[in-house]
């Protein structure tokens, strides 16, 4: 699944070619997919001029004009693709934006669990998520506050949106690792030493893997290098980089769960 460091690479290749362009025509191929239902959703995008295009966490936001929004997530495994004019549309297309400029922003999904959205007020949809995992907003006393009153695991509470947004299973496997800190762990648990080190690795790591071209092992965007930077994440079975202890892998949640049961406590 798309991360927040893929997600932002997503946005850098599609934004030097879609902002500022008008959106001529738009198919939704999924009747699933749109909200409101294909056709509304369409007959409201048309027309509209791309501003400008942000995320939060790992939901993709466009800047429309007139004022409002098209927010879309790539979930398991969406992929955004610009298209010259005449290009064919990709496998499992579940949605095609068609520029003034006769190029086509292709939204392709083969497990069909992506979602766009149109809406005035795209912090109507976003308010029940945690800041973005590199904003201003995420600070350490915020943070702090929130561990300290969550009797949930770590790992469970950072893959949860609602207390940082943009973490998936690798960078919360990569994140806990750095900071030495068992992914199982209850959140309460934390000193503050340990939520300091896990606050600064999730901002570290982070950054460290926008700068890499994020990490894929099935690489959509230019780059994907930050695979080779990995712990503990589809690790399992070899030797830690770190202590020499084997990784482990476990089920947490009906996640898989990578960590050094000798670094991790």
């Amino acid at each position: 699944m798309p991360e927040l460091p893929e997600v932002q690479w997503t946005i850098k290749n599609v934004a030097m070619q879609s902002c500022g362009k008008q959106i001529a025509n738009v198919e939704i191929y999924h009747p699933k997919l749109s909200i409101p239902e294909p056709q509304r959703f369409a007959a409201l995008l048309e027309k509209r001029r791309i501003v400008e295009i942000s995320r939060h966490g790992k939901w993709i936001i466009f800047h429309l004009e007139p004022k409002s929004a098209m927010l879309l997530h790539l979930r398991m495994s969406g992929r955004l693709a610009m298209l010259l004019p005449g290009d064919p549309l990709p496998k499992y297309c579940v949605a095609a934006f068609e520029l003034k400029n006769g190029q086509r922003l292709a939204f392709s999904d083969a497990r069909k669990f992506g979602r766009i959205i149109f809406t005035h007020c795209a912090k109507t949809y976003l308010q029940a998520l945690g800041p973005d995992a590199l904003s201003k907003q995420f600070r350490i006393n915020y943070f702090q506050e929130m561990l300290r009153a969550s009797r949930q695991k770590i790992k469970a509470l950072l893959l949860g949106q609602r207390v940082v947004s943009g973490l998936g299973n690798i960078y919360a496997d990569e994140c806990c690792f750095a900071a030495g800190i068992h992914p199982l762990r209850q959140a309460n648990s934390l000193r503050d030493g340990e939520i300091i080190r896990l606050y600064e690795a999730i901002q570290q790591i982070l950054e460290s893997s926008i700068a890499l071209g994020g990490t894929s092992f099935d690489a959509v965007w230019t780059g994907g290098g930050y695979q080779k930077e990995l712990q503990v994440f589809h690790r399992q079975g070899k030797v830690c980089l770190r202590c020499g202890e084997t990784i482990q892998k476990i089920k947490s949640g009906g996640r898989g769960t990578h960590f050094c049961p000798k670094c991790q406590k």
